[in-house]
């Protein structure tokens, strides 16, 4: 029968749970399971990548940083200038036209 011990120590001098289990006869998971208690059936079903903790934090953190974001987006359309009128031209000016006046024949 292998032994917690057997396995700490090809693991602790480098080998995997893959080299551990060929070296001791068993499979990698018993070897896992030796070495931790833990089935690694049951650990290959949580999901690291998918923890529902840090992906909680990371949208609290994406509304706070896009928060500023949309109030400086917002802020600069406020603060942008309108369109502006047309500018007469300077003998308009002169002349106290408002607008060029069309054909005058």
């Amino acid at each position: 029968m292998v032994t917690r011990e057997q396995v700490l120590r090809l693991i602790d001098g480098g080998q995997d749970y893959e080299q551990a289990g060929r070296q001791l006869g068993i499979s990698p998971g018993l070897a896992y399971m030796i070495a931790t208690g833990l089935s690694a059936h049951d650990t290959a079903q949580q999901d690291p990548i998918r923890n529902e903790k840090v992906l909680a934090w990371v949208r609290k953190r994406a509304l706070a940083e896009a928060r500023p974001v949309e109030a400086e987006a917002a802020n600069q359309a406020a603060t942008r200038p309108g369109p502006q009128a047309p500018r007469r031209s300077k003998k308009a000016k002169r002349d106290g036209d408002a607008e060029p006046r069309g054909d005058r024949s």
